[in-house]
C-alpha cells in the first residue's frame, strides 16, 4: 500500500514538472522561439513573410531579383543566398526597406540596389532603429541626402560593398551613408559614390572604421563634422573633394592609413587627402601624391597636430604663394620619426608649414622643394629638432632646408646638400638661433650663410661644418653675432 502511495506521488509531481515546463515555454516571448522563414515556401513574398514573422525571426530569401518596398516594424533578420546572388531592386523608384520605428534590424549575404527616394532622406534604406550589415552590396541608389543608407540608430558595417550612391540636393550629405549615433564601419569598401560632403560616408558622431576602402568617390571618403572619427588600416585612393580630398573631420585619430592621390581642387582648398578642423593624432601610414589648390597637399590640420612613424611623399600645393606640401598645421605641430620627400610647394614649406612652434624628433626631410621659404620645413615660431635628417631639398628664398622664423634648437641631426638662392642653405632664421651637436656639409647658398644664416645670434655646440659654400659671404655661417665651442670648419667656401 504503501509503495503504491509512493508511486502515485512520484508520477502526479512529474506530471506537474512536464504541466509546468510547458507552461513557460509559452509564457517566453516569441523572439525566445525565434523560427526561419524561405520567401517562397513559407510566405509567397519577403512583405508576407514580414507580416507573418515574429520579432527575433529570420527570413530567408533565395536567390534572384525581387522588387521591393517593404516597412518593417519589428526586428528580423533578412538573409540573402549571397551578396552576389540576392538582389532587392528599387527599380529606381522607390526606397527598398523603411524602418520608422528604432527596432533592430540585421542584414545579410545580399544586394540592395536601384533605391530611389525624391524626399527626404535613405534611398535604399530609412532606419530609425540600430541596424547591422554584413556581407552586403549597396549600389546604384539616389535621395537628396543619404544617397545609400540613412541611419538614426548605431550602425555596425562589415565586410560589406557601398557602390555608385548619390545624395542629390545642392550641399548634399552622405553619397552612400550617413549616420546620427555613434558607429562603426570595418572591411567594407566604398568606391564611385557621389556628392557634396561625405559621398562614402557623411557623420556628426564618434565613428570607428577599420579595413576599409574608400576610392574614386567625388565628395570625399569620410566627413565628420561632429564628434571623433577613429580610422585605422584603411586606404583613401583617388577621391576628391572641395576640402579634404580623402576625408574631412573635425577631430580625428588616423592608424596605419594610406592616402594616395586624392584631391581638393577648388581654388583656395585645403587638405589634397586630409582635412583636419580642429586637431588631430596621426600615427603610422603613407600620405603619398595628393594635391591640393592650397595649404596642405597631403594634410590641412586647422589647429593642433601629433604625428608619428608617416611617411609623406610627393604631395603638392598648386595655387600662387601656397604653403605646406606635405603637411600644413595652424597652431602646432609635434612631429616623430616620419619622412618627409619629394613634396613641392609654390610658396613656403615643401615637406611642413606650421604657423606657430614645431617640435621634431628623428624627422627625415629628403628632396622637397618650396618656392619661397623652407625647402624641408616652415615655422611662423621656433623650430626644436632633435635627430633630424635634411638632405638635398630647396627653396628659392631663404632656408634650403629648415626656415623658422622665431628660431632654431637644432640637436644631434645632419644637414647634407641641402641648397637656396639667397641665405641659408641648410637652415635660416630670422631669430636667434643654438645649434649642438650638428653635422652641416655640403650645402649652398647664394647669398649668405651655405650652411647656416641668422639675422640674430648663433650658438654653435660641438658641431662639425664641412665643405658648405656661399656665393656671397659666409661660406659656412651667416649671423648677427657668434658663440662658437667646440666646432669645426674644414673646407668651407664663400
Amino acid at each position: 500500500m504503501l509503495a503504491r502511495s509512493y508511486a502515485l506521488l512520484s508520477s502526479i509531481v512529474l506530471a506537474g514538472a512536464i504541466l509546468l515546463a510547458l507552461l513557460l515555454v509559452l509564457l517566453l516571448p516569441a523572439e525566445a522561439l525565434a523560427a526561419t522563414l524561405t520567401v517562397g515556401i513559407d510566405c509567397p513574398t519577403l512583405a508576407d513573410c514580414h507580416d507573418i514573422a515574429n520579432p527575433g525571426d529570420t527570413i530567408q530569401i533565395p536567390a534572384g531579383t525581387f522588387p521591393t518596398s517593404i516597412t518593417i516594424t519589428k526586428k528580423l533578420t533578412l538573409n540573402g543566398a549571397g551578396q552576389t546572388s540576392t538582389f532587392l531592386d528599387g527599380e529606381s523608384s522607390h526606397r527598398i526597406l523603411y524602418i520608422p520605428i528604432a527596432v533592430p534590424v540585421t542584414l545579410t549575404n545580399l544586394t540592395l540596389q536601384n533605391g530611389a527616394i525624391v524626399t527626404p532622406t535613405g534611398g535604399a534604406v530609412y532606419t530609425a532603429g540600430p541596424l547591422t550589415l554584413d556581407q552586403v552590396a549597396v549600389t546604384d541608389s539616389t535621395a537628396p541626402n543619404a544617397g545609400g543608407i540613412w541611419s538614426g540608430g548605431a550602425l555596425h558595417v562589415s565586410n560589406s560593398e557601398f557602390a555608385r550612391n548619390e545624395c542629390t540636393a545642392a550641399l548634399c550629405l552622405g553619397g552612400a551613408i550617413l549616420a546620427t549615433l555613434p558607429s562603426e564601419i570595418s572591411t567594407s569598401s566604398f568606391i564611385s559614390n557621389a556628392g557634396t560632403f561625405g559621398s562614402g560616408i557623411w557623420t556628426d558622431v564618434d565613428m570607428t572604421v577599420t579595413d576599409s576602402f574608400f576610392s574614386q568617390n567625388s565628395g570625399g571618403g569620410i566627413r565628420s563634422e561632429g564628434g571623433t572619427l577613429t580610422s585605422i588600416n584603411n586606404e583613401f585612393l583617388g577621391n576628391s573633394a572641395p576640402e579634404g580630398g580623402g576625408a574631412h573631420v573635425d577631430s580625428g585619430i588616423f592608424i596605419d592609413n594610406d592616402f594616395v592621390d586624392n584631391h581638393c581642387l577648388v581654388p583656395g582648398c585645403f587638405g589634397g587627402g586630409l582635412f583636419i578642423d580642429i586637431s588631430g593624432v596621426i600615427s603610422g601610414g603613407q600620405y603619398l601624391d595628393n594635391i591640393s589648390g592650397y595649404s596642405g597637399g597631403a594634410i590641412f590640420v586647422r589647429e593642433t597636430v601629433v604625428m608619428t612613424g608617416a611617411l609623406v611623399a610627393n604631395n603638392s600645393c598648386q595655387a600662387p604663394t601656397c604653403p605646406g606640401a606635405g603637411l600644413y598645421s595652424n597652431d602646432g605641430a609635434i612631429v616623430a620619426n616620419s619622412v618627409f620627400s619629394n613634396n613641392v610647394a609654390v610658396g613656403d614649406g615643401g615637406g611642413v608649414y606650421v604657423f606657430a612652434d614645431l617640435q621634431m624628433e628623428n624627422v627625415t626631410f629628403l628632396h622637397n622643394s618650396a618656392g619661397n621659404n623652407g625647402g624641408g620645413a616652415w615655422a611662423n615660431g621656433t623650430m626644436t629638432a632633435i635627430s633630424a635628417t635634411v638632405i638635398s631639398n630647396t627653396a628659392t628664398n631663404n632656408g634650403g632646408g629648415l626656415y623658422a622664423v622665431g628660431g632654431f634648437n637644432l640637436t644631434n641631426s645632419s644637414v647634407t646638400s641641402n641648397a637656396v638662392t639667397f641665405n641659408g642653405g641648410g637652415i635660416a632664421s630670422l631669430s636667434a638661433i643654438t645649434l649642438t651637436n650638428n653635422l652641416f656639409s655640403n650645402n649652398h647658398a647664394e647669398n649668405s650663410g651655405g650652411a647656416a644664416w641668422t639675422g640674430q645670434k648663433a650658438t654653435i655646440l660641438n658641431g662639425q661644418f664641412n665643405d658648405n659654400f656661399s656665393v656671397g659671404v659666409g661660406g659656412a655661417l651667416g649671423a648677427n653675432s657668434l658663440a662658437i665651442s667646440g666646432t669645426s670648419f674644414l673646407d668651407n667656401h664663400a
